[in-house]
């Protein structure tokens, strides 16, 4: 520990710590902010893989929880038929509710669960519905059950839609799930409209489950009155959210197809076209990339068609056809919404496969504006998982301004084994500034196991704003285990008082 100390003193006096000039501009934006959003990057990516995964797993519909607008994470049911025929079928009594669909709910057999489930929904009365609702409330909550019960409260206010949003909207004591309330309004509107809307709107208090519901039904069976309606909407938030219901109503019922005529017909000034355009492309994007592609080819000149629809849609037809994804981005390079980001999303697909065609792909970018360090930083930090040694390799024919943030990329991409094996190469590396980006990603990725090594490596970064950082980000977390020895150690290091303090308030 005393070494340490000793050390840290020596290489801050040095290298005259404030001294120095910071390096050039281009280089300083990688530093920290771009080893954070990496981390961030690298944990979307590996929640929409578990996404993926999962919708993969289940099929069905959906109503997104108006709770989580705009996010992933909908919904998902375990079949379609919602909309049963109850014709020719008498209402099922209590004592036989209560007899098949406690064990239903319970039953590991998901197909006969939901077909037994499926049936009973399809006899449910105002009167049978609260023997159902009693199974529901004392059977333990769960993935499949909680969707069931939404199916239930969906079929509950199809029937009988004042009782369903009473029980769930003035019951303190009510049997509650996620979106549960926007599935009985959706139930609600299906059967009778006029109630689910002089109910919805005449609340002194805005709620905005209730008009995802109201909105939703109301698209299932009138989808332009549902659209007309929400166009006459003043309030700015409400209206926005939706449009996007709105959009996935029309992508359900019309197709993405039909979605992506309907975007061409709407009023190109009207303030939440934009919305419209971001739920329709959205919902696209899974379904049919490759529609999506040629629409969006036939219409470049869209303003309302943004980078991440470029990137989204080519991420996606990058996951089947890399080399398909690839030409249809080499036919709008021209376009300002295609950049290295968007560019970058191939390049890192590309790489699983065939990090040979990948590279070879991005340095014939060599000239174009999408050659940039976003592409660059994409390629090397997915080919580092795959191949570390290759990667940098690779990197080190990089213009320096490249290597840096790119370098930096494929450091903070390694996995624990290879950074252990990379380390002293690391620590020995120049100290010219040309290799800020990898101490300050090998300084970040051991600021937990080890940080009175890593914050070594930041003090070496010649880079003052980016070595700045990246010392008070580590010194926090070695404050909080020996807060004595940091405070004797913060007149001495070299850091501004702003950045001791905020280290002392731990800000």
């Amino acid at each position: 520990m005393g070494t340490f100390w000793v050390v840290t003193l020596g290489v801050a006096f040095y290298f005259g710590f404030l001294s120095r000039d910071p390096i050039a501009p281009e280089y300083q934006e990688m530093l920290y902010e771009q080893l954070m959003e990496e981390a961030e990057e690298r944990e979307r990516l590996k929640k929409e893989r578990m996404e993926e995964e999962e919708v993969a797993a289940i099929h069905g519909m959906s109503i997104p929880d108006s709770a989580g607008y705009g996010q992933a994470g909908a919904i998902q049911l375990d079949f379609q038929n919602i909309e049963l025929e109850n014709q020719n079928k008498e209402p099922l009594t209590g004592d036989r509710i209560r007899e098949i669909l406690g064990p239903a709910l319970v039953s590991s057999d998901l197909v006969g669960r939901n077909a037994v489930i499926a049936d009973m929904l399809s006899r449910l009365t105002p009167e049978n519905a609260l023997h159902a609702l009693n199974v529901f409330e004392n059977t333990p909550s769960s993935y499949h059950t909680d969707n069931n019960y939404r199916l239930f409260l969906h079929a509950w206010a199809k029937v009988d839609g004042a009782s369903a949003l009473a029980y769930i909207m003035d019951n303190p004591d009510a049997h509650r799930v996620e979106g549960g309330h926007v599935w009985a309004m959706s139930g609600w509107t299906a059967s009778d409209p006029q109630a689910a809307y002089d109910f919805v709107t005449s609340r002194e208090k805005k709620d905005y489950g209730l008009y995802h519901g109201l909105v939703k039904g109301w698209g299932r069976i009138d989808l332009d009155g549902a659209h007309e309606f929400v166009a006459t909407i003043k309030d700015k938030n409400l209206r926005g959210r939706m449009t996007d219901v709105i959009g996935e109503s029309v992508v359900e019922k019309r197709g993405v197809q039909g979605a992506l005529e309907w975007l061409g017909q709407l009023n190109k000034k009207d303030g939440f076209t934009q919305a419209a355009y971001n739920s329709v492309v959205r919902r696209a994007v899974p379904r049919s990339s490759n529609s999506l592609a040629e629409w969006i080819s036939r219409n470049p000149n869209d303003k309302h068609i943004q980078p991440w629809m470029f990137k989204e849609t080519a991420r996606k037809i990058a996951s089947r056809d890399p080399g398909l994804a690839a030409s249809w981005l080499e036919s709008h390079l021209g376009n300002k919404s295609v950049n290295g980001d968007v560019v970058g999303q191939v390049a890192s697909s590309w790489v699983e496969s065939d990090p040979a065609a990948a590279a070879n792909w991005v340095t014939s970018l060599k000239g174009t504006k999408v050659y940039d360090k976003e592409l660059t930083k994409k390629l090397g930090g997915t080919w580092a998982r795959k191949d570390p040694a290759a990667a940098l390799e690779w990197a080190q024919t990089l213009d320096p301004k490249l290597w840096v943030p790119t370098s930096a990329s494929i450091v903070g991409n390694l996995s624990r084994e290879e950074l252990g094996r990379n380390a002293q190469w690391i620590k020995e590396s120049s100290t010219d500034g040309s290799n800020d980006g990898v101490r300050a990603a090998y300084a970040m990725r051991m600021a937990d196991e080890d940080p009175y090594s890593a914050i070594e490596q930041a003090l070496l970064m010649k880079d003052a704003l980016g070595r700045e950082k990246i010392t008070v980000h580590i010194a926090k977390k070695l404050y909080k285990r020996e807060p004595q020895r940091i405070r004797e150690w913060l007149p001495q290091s070299g850091l501004s008082l702003p950045s001791q303090q905020r280290i002392l308030r731990n800000q």
